[in-house]
């Protein structure tokens, strides 16, 4: 199964950016180049196994854990611009999104739980993790948000193909 790596390609065509075989080969040198491994396993007709092995020490990321839809995710720190809790009146209704006014400035919101089929937890006093991409702000409602962060040496696996598992963003 290991030919995967070798620049065998399974697509019908070659286009521009893809069907030359590179792409797992690059993923293998990325993950090699840090001291991890990628496995696969493979049955016909069901499925292909990625099992990606890294350093805990490049795995370890300080991030929020948030919980929304009975489930917790985590943003990296570097992404929370800052962290709030509104009153549920300071939620401003515009045009066709939700929005709440800091420092003069307008931020988009949206429910995370919504975002993710649950039904909308409204309360009193609502928290929100407001994230940065570049020069832009999201503000995430969420359940409750908390701050996570442990280091150790040892290395970890992780099996990203479980269900109802955490999901990490960044």
């Amino acid at each position: 199964m290991n030919s995967i790596f070798s620049g065998v390609s399974t697509a019908k065509t070659v286009t521009q950016v893809s069907g030359r075989g590179f792409g797992m080969n690059i993923v293998k040198e990325k993950i090699d180049s840090i001291g991890g491994t990628i496995k696969v396993q493979s049955e016909p007709k069901i499925g292909a196994k990625f099992s990606i092995e890294i350093p805990l020490t490049l795995a370890i990321i300080k991030s929020l854990f948030i919980e929304a839809a009975e489930k917790l995710y985590a943003i990296p720190l570097v992404n929370i611009a800052r962290l709030v809790t509104v009153r549920k009146e300071d939620i401003r209704g515009i045009l066709n999104y939700e929005a709440v006014i800091f420092d003069e400035d307008e931020i988009p919101i949206t429910r995370l739980d919504v975002l993710f089929g649950a039904p909308s937890s409204e309360h009193a006093r609502q928290p929100i993790a407001i994230i940065r991409n570049g020069q832009e702000l999201l503000g995430l409602i969420v359940q409750v948000y908390f701050v996570y962060y442990r280091r150790c040496q040892r290395s970890v696996s992780f099996d990203i193909s479980r269900k109802n598992s955490i999901y990490f963003s960044g």
